[in-house]
């Protein structure tokens, strides 16, 4: 299990906005069957048949599609921000999340107080990293 987040996907400007679920690699990894489930505290717990549309096991990201895009379009999508636009120290974020050991949502707010290369521990690789 791992949490996600809506995101919409980059289509040519006459193509309706697809949405998709950006999540962990480790969290699909070596997967079969794919089911998300959106917050049950705001969503129904009805969970929903997805696939992997694109992984990469280096940054430790996954999108994933749901068979059915009409189950996603009530749902408003994250704002992802172009590449050349990272944050910086000091900037406001909120990470959400499920923290390992709980089984319910969690969401902090905070500043960006440190930027650095570190290992990710799915793929060993070194990769950015922000500390709230």
């Amino acid at each position: 299990t791992g949490s996600g987040a809506i995101i919409s996907l980059p289509q040519s400007k006459s193509d309706p906005p697809v949405k998709g679920i950006l999540t962990a690699a480790h969290v699909v990894a070596n997967s079969r069957f794919l089911q998300i489930q959106r917050s049950a505290d705001q969503f129904s717990s009805e969970k929903l048949q997805a696939r992997v549309v694109a992984v990469c096991h280096e940054a430790d990201l996954a999108l994933l599609a749901v068979h059915d895009a009409e189950d996603l379009a009530s749902s408003v999508s994250l704002k992802v921000a172009s590449a050349d636009q990272l944050p910086c120290i000091f900037d406001r974020v909120r990470v959400c999340g499920y923290p390992v050991g709980s089984s319910a949502f969690s969401i902090t707010e905070g500043v960006v107080s440190r930027i650095e290369v570190q290992e990710y521990s799915h793929s060993l690789r070194e990769g950015l990293a922000l500390t709230v």
